[in-house]
């Protein structure tokens, strides 16, 4: 792969990654989880791209992944409000992504499927982080796309997937019955059931202990850390497990790409 190719991929995740940004604002107001712009129509499409703040429409050059958050320096062109660090992020890890996936799995359907699941679990945990909601318009798809793409053979076989899927749906499922039942209070959303089902469909069962491994030591990181700096911890603290279980997730899939990875070398060697 020569340098102008990746550095191509690079740049289609990067603005990839800018529509990541949209997605990640207007899906939980599309879908009703949240209040938000009330215009007459509001889709991926209209209305255009705004400040958060003052509604102005941004202008082109506005939107130029990591160049224009860096040159206005994080602040609306037209009122000056703060903007979020997290545009430049999501697009730099849209970028990263691609690469990722290319270096893998190769150019091809295998590597495209990869960083589609990449970009759900971006957006599902970002979503969740800002929201504390994981929508079933983007966590059903992520099981729909490991389903499907593990029928047509590329990460793990289909059996592999189904039980994933189950498994990582039924784990949430029964701490969540088991919690309701012992403390009389929802301790997990099945959003966060339907979002392990989505990796489980897309890594299979025998990776799936990784993605929750990781997602669990992340949730006691944070339990942790807020205990030190003098916070209120209990058994009720409500912690949002999505970004973990999306940072579990990417490394779980990046798994099997340096496995595959690790074979292919092995065989041309």
């Amino acid at each position: 792969m020569t340098v102008l190719f990746l550095v191509l991929i690079f740049a289609g995740g990067l603005i990839l990654g800018s529509f990541l940004n949209v997605v990640i604002y207007r899906v939980p107001i599309m879908a009703g989880l949240v209040e938000g712009n009330p215009a007459t129509r509001f889709d991926f499409a209209l209305p255009a791209s705004h400040c958060p703040a003052c509604k102005r429409p941004l202008k082109a050059w506005h939107l130029v992944p990591l160049v224009s958050w860096r040159v206005l320096r994080g602040r609306c062109a037209a009122c000056g409000a703060a903007i979020s660090a997290r545009y430049p992020l999501i697009e730099a890890a849209g970028g990263v992504c691609a690469l990722a996936a290319i270096a893998m799995f190769g150019p091809g359907a295998t590597a495209l499927v990869a960083f589609a699941a990449a970009c759900l679990l971006i957006c599902l945990g970002v979503i969740d982080f800002e929201t504390g909601y994981l929508p079933d318009v983007l966590t059903l798809p992520l099981i729909v796309l490991g389903l499907g793409a593990n029928a047509a053979g590329l990460f793990v076989p289909l059996l592999h997937a189904a039980i994933g899927a189950a498994v990582g749906y039924g784990i949430f499922w029964m701490i969540r019955f088991a919690y309701l039942k012992a403390r009389g209070l929802e301790g997990l959303g099945l959003g966060d059931a339907k979002m392990l089902a989505g990796i489980g469909a897309l890594v299979g069962w025998a990776a799936l202990p990784v993605g929750v491994l990781i997602a669990a030591g992340g949730g006691l990181l944070l339990m942790g850390a807020l205990a030190i700096t003098g916070r209120p911890v209990s058994r009720e603290t409500p912690v949002r497990f999505g970004p973990f279980l999306a940072i579990g997730g990417l490394a779980a899939l990046g798994l099997n790409g340096a496995g595959l990875l690790a074979l292919t070398l092995h065989a041309g060697a």
